[in-house]
């Protein structure tokens, strides 16, 4: 996979667009706009760099675990300032 996938958060997991490829700069924007549906998929090396990106100069990133079965393993910016997720992997064990 080269591109970022709009992902979006959906009752019992995650919605990810396989049609729907984003370019890097468009990635951001979407990360950084207010609300649930504002999350990208891709592989794990571009989910860190992607949080790198959006954490503005300041060392480290937040990487979670998923929360619930069935979940992704996510990034986020190191301040998690922007509410977006940066999904990455295979759904965790149900």
């Amino acid at each position: 996979m080269a591109k970022y996938h709009k992902a979006t958060l959906v009752p019992g997991g995650l919605k990810i667009s396989p049609k729907a490829d984003l370019e890097k700069p468009e990635a951001i924007i979407r990360l950084k706009k207010q609300g649930n549906d504002n999350s990208v998929y891709t592989t794990k090396s571009k989910a860190h760099t992607l949080a790198t990106v959006l954490s503005d100069g300041k060392k480290g990133t937040w990487r979670d675990d998923a929360h619930v079965p069935g979940g992704y393993k996510h990034y986020h910016d190191i301040s998690h300032q922007y509410p977006g997720h940066i999904f990455y992997g295979e759904p965790s064990p149900q």
